[in-house]
């Protein structure tokens, strides 16, 4: 649900949960990630930022809440996307 595309849907479920910020969750395990020296790569960001930019929603299905719950084929599709792009400019192979 943090990367509902809608800004206004973003601040009802802010209203609804009563947060500040959606991107709370991802923050204590990045946190933690840091503590204890194990890599944290938080997607709820970078999708986020394609949620708004193209209008997307990559929760929910046809059949299901809309721009709900689990990641829909577009959805995993660009959390793919996004890591493969993070691990290739990251780690490089040499001969």
């Amino acid at each position: 649900m943090t990367i509902l595309p809608d800004i206004q849907q973003r601040d009802n479920l802010k209203k609804y949960l009563n947060v500040s910020n959606l991107f709370y969750p991802d923050l204590r395990l990045k946190n933690f990630g840091n503590e204890e020296n194990i890599p944290v790569y938080n997607l709820a960001g970078p999708m986020w930022g394609e949620a708004k930019k193209t209008g997307k929603c990559f929760h929910g299905f046809d059949n299901a809440l809309p721009c709900g719950g689990h990641c829909n084929a577009e959805g995993h599709k660009l959390a793919g996307e996004i890591m493969a792009n993070y691990f290739c400019n990251k780690y490089t192979i040499s001969k």
